[in-house]
């Protein structure tokens, strides 16, 4: 399978390690998976209208994740985002949806969950919504 086929998935997390897992893991299940350390540098990406899907930190210098759900929401209302949290968190999560979050995990991810969750958020895109 073509892995452009199965959806392009950004990755944003200032952690090194936490990014080239998350692409290893992404990569291993067929999709192209690009990556930032910080969201200012997905936002500025050449690359960003192919993207489908954002799976993003919440906490980054300077900015939080769920800043850049606002600026995406704006700017490129089709990419679907995805919060990952390192704590549950039931104000965070409620305040993520309120604002166009398409989901909201906390880390560390199940593969099998996070490969539902993206299957749906790109389904949705490729009906239209």
């Amino acid at each position: 399978m073509d892995k452009s086929a199965r959806g392009v998935v950004a990755v944003v997390d200032a952690g090194a390690a936490i990014r080239a897992a998350t692409a290893d893991l992404l990569d291993a299940l067929g999709f192209t998976t690009l990556t930032f350390a910080h969201p200012a540098e997905l936002l500025a990406a050449p690359d960003l209208p192919r993207v489908d899907v954002v799976l993003s930190d919440l906490h980054f210098p300077g900015m939080t994740g769920l800043r850049l759900l606002h600026d995406l929401g704006h700017r490129h209302p089709a990419i679907a985002v995805v919060i990952l949290a390192a704590t549950p968190d039931d104000a965070l999560r409620r305040h993520a949806f309120e604002h166009g979050a398409f989901g909201f995990l906390v880390t560390p991810v199940e593969p099998e969950h996070l490969l539902a969750l993206l299957s749906r958020a790109l389904g949705g895109r490729r009906q239209g919504g």
